[in-house]
């Protein structure tokens, strides 16, 4: 991706239109975060999780493979991306929705920060 100076960045407008939605999760396995959009990738710019029980979390690809690593997170504690459409979290596979998968049903709540291509 080329490297876009600040100074157009904020003189310009931002050329992607970032987007946040809600998590509010709870059971175990796959938990849809996302539904899929046909012919889009879905690209994560920054996400926080809270957990009310230790749960591992791992993003995922609906439907296929993973898209992080497992996350650890003891009761009552958070996790957090703060990145940009510069520095993505990670990007879904075409057509891919995203899942937050649990090892425990437990609630799992914050919010979630991206935008399509």
């Amino acid at each position: 991706m080329p490297r876009i100076p600040m100074h157009e960045v904020s003189d310009l407008g931002s050329p992607f239109e970032v987007t946040t939605k809600e998590i509010e999760i709870s059971g175990l396995g796959d938990n849809e975060i996302l539904a899929p959009i046909p012919g889009k990738k879905i690209v994560v710019t920054g996400y926080l999780m809270v957990s009310t029980l230790a749960v591992i979390v791992r993003f995922k690809n609906q439907g296929a493979g993973a898209l992080s690593g497992p996350m650890t997170m003891a009761a009552n504690s958070a996790i957090a991306y703060a990145g940009s459409p510069y520095a993505p979290a990670f990007i879904s596979g075409v057509g891919k929705g995203l899942d937050a998968n649990l090892t425990v049903a437990t609630g799992v709540s914050g919010h979630i920060a991206y935008f399509t291509e």
